[in-house]
């Protein structure tokens, strides 16, 4: 019986890499720092799925598929998945996004991978002394601080952060942190807490927020999914599926709903 179950869970991990590998295909081309014209298109994403995740989980690819299936452009979205994620790679994806974003876009940035802290580095800005990170290919690491550099500059006033990996909580309660004005910024867990727990192929968190986008978080029925509405469809149902011993974060310094998928 065991040898069974076992083949079953080689023959879902092989599934896994060659889907995973086959979908990163598709923009594997297109990391290049390049504005694109003639575009009406509104709304931008970067997905990254950080290496190791994806022998666990497909919530990079569920995400994509959720967000195209949304009427979000192929074009407009970076996904970038396993040895793929150097930091390189994802401040290339950054900076591809701030050359095409503006004020009234859409951003939208979701991360699954592995989390960390380190000791705070300049400026000092952390209660509890230490920096959140999310963990690149070849062991590097972006930390809540250069992150929200980044997000600095930005033209949008509509910005969507979500962050699916251990003590990712940490990544909103620091001052020089993402928790500022027109950002919606959600995490997994609390700064003090690790994330682990998957459902059907993917982590429940990830799972969750995608099934709210969507459609079944419109909790108004207005036919429009926001940020805010995944996030409340999605925690109390995580917490439940996940034991307790995870516990969603939001940080929202957005005027209004931040809308992301009609339905």
């Amino acid at each position: 019986m065991w040898k069974q179950h076992y083949k079953k869970i080689l023959a879902s991990i092989t599934i896994c890499i060659i889907f995973t590998s086959a979908t990163y295909n598709i923009n594997a081309e297109e990391t290049k720092n390049v504005k694109l014209t003639g575009d009406s298109n509104n709304k931008w994403a970067i997905i990254i799925e950080a290496p190791g995740w994806a022998f666990f989980s497909l919530d990079a690819i569920y995400m994509y598929k959720t967000l195209k299936s949304k009427g979000w452009g192929e074009n407009h979205i970076k996904l970038l998945i396993g040895e793929n994620t150097s930091k390189e790679n994802i401040l290339e994806a950054l900076n591809w996004m701030k050359i095409n974003e503006e004020e009234n876009d859409t951003i939208f940035f979701y991360y699954a991978g592995y989390g960390g802290f380190i000791e705070d580095k300049n400026p000092l800005d952390e209660n509890d002394g230490y920096d959140e990170f999310i963990r690149t290919s070849k062991n590097n690491e972006i930390t809540d601080d250069e992150l929200n550099e980044i997000f600095n500059d930005f033209n949008s006033t509509k910005i969507l952060a979500i962050f699916n990996s251990c003590y990712s909580g940490g990544m909103i309660d620091g001052e020089s942190d993402l928790n500022k004005q027109n950002r919606v910024i959600l995490t997994a867990c609390k700064s003090t807490e690790e994330f682990y727990r998957f459902q059907k192929g993917k982590s429940t968190f990830g799972l969750l927020l995608a099934y709210g986008f969507k459609r079944r978080a419109d909790k108004n029925k207005n036919g429009v999914v926001s940020a805010e509405e995944s996030f409340y469809f999605s925690s109390p149902r995580m917490v439940i599926l996940n034991l307790m011993l995870q516990h969603p974060k939001i940080y929202d310094g957005y005027a209004g709903e931040l809308e992301i998928t009609t339905v």
